[in-house]
């Protein structure tokens, strides 16, 4: 079965989501069958939602060029780059945020043929046989947005190198020949490593 399936079977209550625009919301509350909480990962102070960053930008300490580095980065975060040349996720400029959540929640509406004021569709979701008619972002669902991004405390990236120092170390635990504590001390140790090097 999807997970799609899953969920309004109701035989799985959660999952991981990714949300990076204004629309997404509602396709999750839809496939859930009403209304959502944002949960995040079990951490210790139950802030476990997390920011994937995705792609970024950034100048390395060993920077030849630094003030060249800075204005080519700064660019990027202006209002006027980001409202030009940003059409996915949220964008980083609170100008250019702030414009994009006030477009989602203006609602625009025709007039049927029994005169009757109807909402327009901004188009529709779909995800495993799922197909979602997105309307304009209610106060509601934006709040749930600014509360997730302002609740928000951690970040996450994909490293290919520091996942495999990860699937190496493990392998002596599932095989019975390390604990739980010596493998994740040997692989904090590699990481810190691996990490400083790149810097």
């Amino acid at each position: 079965m999807s997970p799609v399936e899953l969920i309004q079977s109701g035989k799985q209550l959660c999952s991981v989501l990714y949300i990076g625009d204004f629309e997404q919301i509602q396709m999750y509350k839809a496939m859930y069958g009403g209304e959502i909480t944002f949960k995040g990962y079990p951490t210790e102070s139950r802030k476990g939602n997390v920011l994937d960053v995705g792609s970024g930008i950034a100048m390395s300490s060993k920077c030849v060029d630094k003030e060249g580095a800075w204005q080519f980065m700064r660019l990027q975060l202006t209002e006027d780059y980001q409202s030009k040349n940003m059409y996915w996720n949220y964008p980083t400029n609170k100008a250019v945020f702030n414009q994009r959540l006030e477009e989602a929640m203006r609602q625009e509406y025709y007039v049927d043929e029994n005169g009757e004021r109807k909402p327009v569709s901004r188009g529709s979701w779909g995800w495993d046989g799922l197909t979602v008619e997105i309307y304009a972002l209610t106060q509601e669902e934006a709040d749930m947005i600014m509360e997730l991004i302002n609740s928000t405390e951690r970040t996450a990236d994909y490293d290919d190198n520091i996942m495999q120092i990860i699937i190496d170390e493990a392998a002596g635990f599932f095989a019975g020949q390390k604990s739980a504590r010596d493998t994740a001390a040997v692989i904090q140790s590699r990481v810190n490593i691996y990490v400083n090097e790149q810097i």
